[in-house]
């Protein structure tokens, strides 16, 4: 039998998928990580897809004359593809998200030290936003929005 030698393209995707499907547990080990602090109706599906797109890109990128091991080099960019998609979808400003995070905080506080529901004025102050019906009505409006695009 004759030995057939690969040519070098060949050799060098047969060695890029061995790394891909290496590093792959890894893409889904950070997508579910990040999976778990996100609403329920983001598919972690989406976020392996766009892991396996952050792996691709870092396989493209790597330099190897970096002394950096590729595995610690993949982790960051597919947490970052990741994370990038994510923030894609997210048409609201970051202001806006975490002005709501802190009225929804807020307002756990108060309900269980009043041991009702807050006012808005107390809400108010206790956050200290002088408009809070502007962001409240923002919130509402983006919270909306989520559902009805959810329920498409």
């Amino acid at each position: 039998m004759q030995r057939v030698e690969k040519s070098a393209p060949e050799s060098e995707f047969q060695q890029r998928d061995a790394i891909l499907l290496k590093q792959l547990p890894q893409v889904k080990f950070i997508a579910r990580r990040i999976h778990e602090r996100l609403p329920q109706h983001i598919d972690i599906q989406d976020l392996i897809h766009a892991g396996i797109l952050g792996l691709l890109n870092a396989l493209k990128k790597y330099d190897h004359s970096r002394n950096v091991q590729f595995k610690s080099y993949a982790q960051f960019r597919i947490r970052g593809a990741i994370l990038d998609s994510l923030r894609e979808l997210d048409w609201s400003p970051r202001l806006l998200r975490s002005r709501a995070r802190r009225i929804e905080e807020a307002q756990s506080r108060l309900t269980s030290g009043l041991g009702r529901a807050a006012t808005e004025d107390e809400l108010a102050r206790e956050v200290g936003f002088e408009i809070l019906s502007e962001i409240v009505t923002r919130t509402s409006r983006t919270r909306d929005l989520e559902y009805r695009r959810r329920g498409s």
